[in-house]
């Protein structure tokens, strides 16, 4: 949070930050179990 507000305030200078180049990676949740799905389960 600190890191944040620091920026926002110009206390610190982001401006020459180089960001890398990434690729966005969809998450898989067909395994994922809600706590909804857990009750059933269980009545």
């Amino acid at each position: 949070m600190r890191l944040v507000a620091d920026t926002v305030t110009g206390k610190i200078d982001v401006r020459n930050i180089k960001i890398p180049e990434y690729e966005f990676v969809e998450e898989e949740t067909d395994n994922i179990v809600t706590d909804s799905e857990n009750e059933l389960e269980t009545e």
